[in-house]
């Protein structure tokens, strides 16, 4: 109901309390017919406030327009602090075993001279201690006869752990300058081994000069017995 309603239905009354007590100081009739005054003075405002929220509700919004463009990226933020290392892995399986690494070679000489009687064998020089492994070895030695000179017969053994290789040599010395004897052999063991090499000459006394053993220590060796 609207405000003017509520005046028209209060106003006869305001006027007969106005005249009914003219001296007791009361609100006039004007005054108690005026907005908020009334019975329903409040009221009446809060509905009229209901009534405009209800209004606003009841708007209908209007369609949705079309998506707009999709912006470009913005710029990379700071690169963060490096995270702490992790734990370490477990230990991989062994890989296989690699190629055979370079040969190893070990040499002796003997620069002095090794004299030696007639017939008797002789050491005319030794490389000491060859660790365990597959060797080629070889050996040489000049040997001389001494005096009466003349032709001779010379031989010399290369040996190590259970291999052996021995070399002869007939000359006709008569210059006195000797010949040179040559040894070579393969040989492989499990445990360190001198490699040795001795002289002898038939029919007179003897020297041996410049001896000299290399080997050579090889990967794998491989042996094969021919008839030729």
């Amino acid at each position: 109901m609207s405000s003017s309603v509520h005046r028209r239905h209060t106003l006869p009354v305001a006027l007969v309390i106005a005249l009914a007590l003219p001296s007791a100081g009361v609100m006039s009739a004007a005054a108690l017919a005026a907005p908020g005054h009334g019975g329903n003075g409040p009221t009446a405002s809060a509905a009229a406030k209901r009534t405009a929220r209800k209004r606003r509700a009841r708007r209908v919004s209007g369609t949705r327009g079309p998506r707009g463009p999709k912006g470009s990226p913005g710029s990379n933020g700071a690169r963060g602090a490096p995270g702490a290392a992790g734990a370490p892995g477990a230990t991989g399986p062994a890989g296989p075993a690699g190629p055979a690494g370079p040969s190893d070679a070990f040499e002796a000489h003997n620069d002095g001279t090794v004299n030696g009687p007639d017939s008797e064998d002789v050491t005319v020089v030794t490389l000491p201690q060859l660790p365990a492994g597959a060797y080629v070895i070889s050996g040489k030695a000049t040997v001389t006869r001494g005096a009466p000179r003349g032709s001779f017969s010379a031989s010399c053994t290369l040996a190590a752990a259970t291999a052996s290789d021995t070399s002869l040599t007939i000359a006709p010395d008569s210059t006195g300058l000797g010949a040179t004897v040559n040894t070579m052999l393969a040989v492989s063991f499990d445990a360190p081994h001198d490699a040795t090499m001795t002289c002898t000459l038939l029919g007179a006394s003897w020297r041996a000069q410049n001896a000299r053993i290399v080997a050579i220590k090889v990967g794998s060796l491989r042996s094969v017995a021919v008839a030729g």
